[in-house]
This record gives C-alpha cells, structure tokens and sequence, in this order.
C-alpha cells in the first residue's frame, strides 16, 4: 500500500503537497463510479489505497463504507485567497 508522507500510524494530517494522490483514472469533470457529471463533486479519499477521487453524492453515498471525506486540504475559498 502506497503512503503518503504526512501519514503517521493512523494519523491522517497533510503536511506535503506529494501527498495529495489522486487515482490515475481519476477526471474532476465527471464521478470517478459513474463518469457522470452530475454537477457538484466531492474529493474523497479511498481507506484503503489513500488515493484521492471525485465523486458525485449519489456514489459518495453508496461507497461510505469504503471512502471518507478529504479535508487535509486547505481551503482558499473563492478566487484562491
């Protein structure tokens, strides 16, 4: 299992920009499940691989068990301030 540097045990703090690994088939413009774009998406991360992926809430919901939502990413708001 690939880890990324900011991890620590259990730990799931962000300290590298290396660390934000998204799935090599991942697409921001459509679900990573259902390749549809569906709007809004969210960046989640996968529990068992670590890598970050779009999802829609539809899938978001359905895969639950299976992904968590990715918040070791700063936050700049509107217009990246």
């Amino acid at each position: 299992m690939r880890r990324g540097p900011g991890i620590r045990q259990q730990s799931f703090e962000c300290f590298d920009d290396d660390y934000y690994d998204f799935h090599e088939e991942d697409r921001p413009e459509s679900c990573f499940f259902c390749r549809i774009d569906a709007g809004e998406k969210y960046i989640v991360r996968h529990m068992k691989s670590l890598r970050l992926v779009h999802l829609c809430e539809c899938c978001m919901i359905e895969k639950l068990p299976e992904y968590f939502l990715d918040n070791t990413r700063p936050w700049k708001g509107p217009g990246g301030a």
